[in-house]
């Protein structure tokens, strides 16, 4: 299959946003979860950031230039008329590349490695304009380019279908909380309450320099939270190296509830998993904050479940007077209201969702089967 210069077949959108009356959704790179837009800013012309001034037309594909971020979007007409953020190229592709090939050569390893290679900057690397130039992808006739991308979507349906499946099964589990302990911010069942400060110890995650070397960890960070709330599989996590293993307080241990501390996409602020190292020595990044539960009034399944519900997070997200929060903090934590029913309902509420994790599991099982076979359909398509 022929190679081509990217720019020889698609062209560089730079179209700046035209005054506007009202309010638009603005969409920041950082609001991309998995190719999808997760969250937005409503903006007035006159309030607006000065990054946020990158406007589309339907059939174009945004990529997010930063190095090592892997965000693209086809415009299509439910999204043509938000405001973009300029951390996002505007690919128009010409009559020799279909819009959706075009989407899905910027998802491949073959683009993002080289947009990672030719990146530039002193503090956070991106690819600018001179960098794309040196980017060759694979050109075949139209007609391949259509089957091409027949043969992914429809292997992207099968695993957004899993993923739909998971979704439900976790929102089964959440109405069985709801049933049996009602919603744990207004406590219509009157439990006693307590503040989560008083449960267990909180810990920031740590610091570490990419230029460390000696000692190689699996590290939680805020990239493997997605949509879990559980994670055993520890050796699957990314690994960092350090000059040393970290002290007992940042090694992860079962049963130990992690938070996302900050991060760029404000959707992600607040989530936590449990997690089960067993044997595998973990760490968590700095972008974190764990939850070592030490009382016996509570059981960490239990707590994960009360964490996830939206009455909690919603509160746990606002401040006092309302406003949205984007940091969380030990003592925002250590403040939370946590709603205590007697120990032997929530094991009972355990047992009740065990059975359902265990066909969650298999879905999980089979979602990761067809994820490779997408990326084995990617890799030999590209």
């Amino acid at each position: 299959m022929k190679l081509v210069n990217i720019l020889d077949v698609v062209k560089i959108a730079n179209r700046s946003v035209d005054k506007f009356s009202g309010v638009k959704r603005y969409i920041a790179t950082g609001d991309l979860s998995e190719n999808i837009i997760s969250s937005y800013t409503e903006l007035t012309y006159d309030n607006r950031p000065s990054r946020a001034n990158v406007a589309v037309k339907t059939g174009q594909v945004i990529f997010a230039r930063m190095q090592g971020t892997k965000k693209v979007l086809l415009i299509d007409n439910d999204n043509v008329d938000f405001i973009y953020s300029t951390g996002f190229c505007v690919f128009e592709p010409s009559k020799a590349i279909m819009s959706d090939y075009l989407r899905l050569i910027l998802n491949s390893d073959l683009f993002q490695k080289q947009k990672d290679k030719y990146s530039k900057g002193a503090t956070q690397k991106a690819i600018n304009n001179a960098g794309l130039k040196k980017i060759q992808i694979p050109l075949p006739p139209l007609e391949t380019q259509k089957k091409i991308v027949e043969v992914l979507d429809k292997a992207q349906e099968l695993i957004d279908a899993r993923k739909e499946q998971i979704r439900l099964m976790d929102e089964l589990i959440q109405s069985i909380f709801y049933e049996m302990f009602g919603d744990p911010v207004t406590n219509p069942k009157g439990w006693q309450v307590c503040k989560m400060s008083s449960l267990g110890l909180f810990k920031n995650g740590m610091n570490f320099s990419s230029s460390d070397s000696g000692v190689t960890l699996n590290c939680l960070g805020v990239g493997d939270f997605k949509s879990l709330y559980k994670i055993a599989q520890t050796e699957l996590l990314p690994t960092i190296s350090l000059k040393q293993i970290p002290s007992e307080d940042y090694m992860l241990r079962n049963k130990d509830i992690v938070f996302v501390r900050s991060n760029g996409n404000k959707a992600l602020i607040g989530r936590s998993v449990i997690i089960y190292p067993n044997n595998n020595e973990v760490t968590f990044s700095g972008f974190c904050i764990r939850l070592r539960v030490e009382s016996d009034l509570v059981h960490e399944e239990f707590l994960i479940q009360l964490l996830r519900s939206d009455s909690l997070k919603n509160k746990l997200l606002r401040n006092g007077r309302g406003a949205n929060i984007f940091n969380l903090n030990q003592k925002m934590l250590s403040d939370v209201d946590i709603v205590l029913p007697p120990k032997e309902l929530q094991m009972k509420f355990i047992k009740i969702i065990e059975k359902i994790e265990n066909q969650k599991s298999y879905m999980e099982l089979s979602l990761a089967e067809h994820e490779m076979s997408f990326q084995s359909i990617m890799k030999a398509s590209f």
